[in-house]
C-alpha cells in the first residue's frame, strides 16, 4: 500500500486553526491538548510500556476504539514531548480521517503489521501530522506574539548594546528565543526552535 497524498503547509494550517477554534475557542495558551483528546474528543489515552524501545514509535492510534496508546516512559516522564505525540495523533485523525477510518484493527498485532509492514512507501503521513502539531500547539498568532515578546526582553539584557542588538537578524536571534518561547508553549526547545525558523522563513524579507 502506497500513500502519496500531499497537503500544503498553509492547508494543514487551516485544518489547526479550525480544529481549535471547534475544539479549543477559548484560545489560551498553552493549548490543553490531554484535556482536549480526552473530554472534547472523547479518546481514552493508554501508556504502553516499550512502544518506542520495542516498536521504535511514540505512539498509535485506534480510531475504531477511540484510543491513543502512547510509549508509557515519554507519557510520565517527558511531558512536553508527549504533548507533541498527542497532537501527531490528532493530526493523523484531522488529515488523515478517511484514510484511518477505513482501516480497522480489532487487534495491536494487526496495528503492528500494518504499520510495520503495510505502511511502508507512505512519504507524507509521518510529516504532515508533525506538521499539523506544530501549528496545533504553536499558532502563528500567539507565536508572533511570544517572539516580539521574547525579542524584547533579549533587547534589554545589560550586556547588550541597542547598536549590536539593531544589527541582528532574526535568523541570528531565533535559536536564542526558542528556550523562552518553548516553555510559555509547553513544548520541547528542538520543536519551538524548528517552528520558528519555518515561521521566519515564510515571512520572506523579515528573515
Amino acid at each position: 500500500m502506497v500513500i502519496s497524498n500531499f497537503i500544503p503547509p498553509y492547508k494543514i494550517e487551516e485544518s489547526a486553526k479550525a480544529f481549535l477554534k471547534q475544539y479549543h475557542p477559548e484560545n489560551s495558551i498553552p493549548i490543553p491538548i490531554e484535556e482536549i483528546v480526552e473530554i472534547k474528543l472523547n479518546f481514552k489515552i493508554i501508556p504502553s510500556r516499550d512502544l518506542r524501545r520495542d516498536f521504535g514509535i511514540d505512539a498509535f492510534s485506534i480510531p475504531e476504539h477511540k484510543e491513543i496508546y502512547i510509549d508509557e516512559h515519554q507519557y510520565f516522564d517527558m511531558e512536553n514531548r508527549a504533548r507533541f505525540t498527542l497532537a501527531h495523533e490528532v493530526g493523523h485523525l484531522i488529515l488523515h480521517n478517511e484514510f484511518t477510518e477505513a482501516v480497522n484493527f480489532s487487534d495491536f498485532d494487526q496495528w503492528k503489521k500494518f504499520v510495520l509492514k503495510d505502511l511502508k512507501g507512505s512519504t507524507f503521513l509521518e510529516p504532515q501530522a508533525n506538521m499539523f502539531a506544530s501549528f496545533l500547539l504553536l499558532p502563528t498568532s500567539h507565536l508572533e506574539n511570544q517572539y516580539k515578546v521574547a525579542k524584547e526582553n533579549l533587547k534589554n539584557m545589560p550586556d547588550l548594546s541597542s547598536e549590536q542588538f539593531n544589527q541582528l537578524l532574526d535568523k541570528d536571534l531565533y535559536p536564542y528565543l526558542a528556550k523562552p518561547i518553548s516553555k510559555v508553549f509547553e513544548v520541547s526547545e528542538q520543536c519551538c526552535e524548528l517552528r520558528l525558523k519555518n515561521w521566519l522563513n515564510s515571512l520572506g524579507n523579515n528573515y
